[in-house]
């Protein structure tokens, strides 16, 4: 857990109770705004984005009007970059709109550069995995906040936004340039020892290793990336890792038990903050293995869920690959 995080956690939930029951919104200070807003994105990470989200939906409902407008932006990217997670893509997407507005309005850089990757994020969501949105905005809105970093000298935020340029540069083919941002995202990273920075960079070198056919090396990178998820307590990121690890880990030693342990791990996790990507993509994962493993009939059920999904939050990318596989292994099994 990062450090804090238990003082954090006590002080919230004393303070979201304070919030709920009483409703003191004239009492409630800047500083304690603050306070519970970096409260809630610990509690995310941490896997209680319930409360996380209830706590800052209360600030914005009783609040909002006594807040310095970069307070207001601030709140709103933090709450947009968590509710896109739960399956609310356009409420997040609003309300990563009306938080670059509004630091637009009062010429806050970190209201400003928080509001720029938030909808950078979305935007990216979008045009991966919904079918609308673009990529070339979502990079424009990454390109913007590292700016802003560099202007600041903010170098945590600085590997974030290169890791995810990076992965726009991926989407678009741009595979050299890519693997240029990532370099350079995680030498940041390691430098400052930021976990979280770490992680994004570490699957997608991973990622290249495979398709370049070193299977130890993705899985050395795979694993380094699973460990930094655990440091950072980023259960978000941890879902992924153990997915990762889990696939390529059975096609190089072919264990199959181990990579189950792995995805069940994630499954719960991913149950337990009612995250809607993962939970397409942990049963999609469990079928490639099952898959590898000569068990078509089990692969099946484990796309068949992976697809519900799918369809539910209307992920066509997915649902294209799902109904191909699907369609594939019944026909092959008739």
């Amino acid at each position: 857990m990062k450090e804090g995080g238990s003082r954090l956690h006590t002080q919230v939930d004393e303070q979201e109770e304070r919030l709920v029951s009483r409703k003191q919104s004239t009492g409630l200070s800047q500083n304690l705004v603050s306070l519970i807003r970096k409260a809630a994105v610990q509690l995310e990470h941490d896997g209680r984005a319930s409360l996380a989200i209830r706590l800052l939906k209360q600030l914005l409902k009783d609040g909002d009007s006594h807040l310095p407008v970069a307070e207001k932006a601030r709140l709103r990217a933090t709450l947009g970059g968590m509710v896109w997670k739960r399956g609310s893509v356009e409420k997040a997407h609003a309300l990563a709109a009306d938080a670059l507005s509004l630091a637009e309005e009062c010429d806050d850089p970190l209201a400003l550069s928080e509001a720029l990757f938030v909808l950078g994020e979305v935007t990216y969501i979008e045009a991966a995995y919904m079918g609308w949105g673009d990529l070339d905005t979502a990079m424009t809105y990454h390109q913007r906040c590292l700016k802003m970093h560099l202007e600041a000298g903010n170098r945590h935020g600085e590997s974030l936004s290169l890791s995810r340029i990076g992965v726009i540069h991926e989407r678009r083919g741009d595979q050299e340039e890519a693997e240029t941002c990532y370099e350079a995202a995680l030498l940041i990273a390691e430098e400052l020892d930021f976990s979280e920075g770490m992680f994004r960079p570490l699957v997608h070198i991973g990622l290249a290793k495979d398709r370049a056919g070193d299977l130890s090396g993705a899985l050395v990178n795979h694993r380094r990336s699973l460990a930094t998820a655990r440091c950072a307590h980023d259960v978000h990121s941890l879902t992924f890792g153990l997915c990762n690890v889990a696939e390529v880990g059975f096609r190089h030693d072919g264990r199959l038990e181990p990579a189950l342990a792995l995805l069940r791990e994630a499954l719960e996790l991913a149950k337990r903050m009612d995250f809607r990507l993962a939970l397409c993509r942990v049963p999609l994962m469990t079928g490639e293995v099952y898959l590898e493993a000569g068990m078509p009939q089990d692969a099946e059920r484990e796309f068949e869920q992976s697809l519900h999904v799918a369809e539910a939050e209307s992920f066509p990318r997915f649902i294209t690959y799902l109904g191909e596989r699907i369609n594939k292994l019944k026909t092959e099994n008739e």
